[in-house]
């Protein structure tokens, strides 16, 4: 409901700012969500994998065969290893520069 709404961009900036403090609110929210799943992850793997998603929302760019310089901050599959930490990829500072 919310996204169709938003998607029309006719948002006036007080609907603007609630959104970013909604998703502000919840980025924080998910990291320690994540990190809580790390910790209690009955598996390597399982521990792994939420590792693999906490780094990529904190900001280490996915790396993948096909990465190429314009995946630097936007690829959305691969692994963080040996990938590079940005700060503009980190999920919510790249929802609030627009991109």
């Amino acid at each position: 409901r919310y996204t169709p709404w938003f998607a029309t961009g006719e948002a006036d900036e007080a609907q603007q700012r609630d959104l970013v403090t909604q998703f502000s609110v919840f980025s924080q929210l998910f990291l320690i969500a994540q990190l809580q799943k790390i910790i209690n992850a009955p598996t390597l793997e399982e521990m792994r994998e939420g590792k693999e998603i906490l780094a990529n929302e904190i900001g280490v760019v996915f790396k993948n065969e096909k990465s190429g310089p314009a995946d630097a901050v936007v690829a959305t599959t691969g692994t963080v290893e040996g990938g590079t930490f940005r700060h503009k990829a980190a999920h919510f500072e790249c929802f609030c520069s627009g991109a």
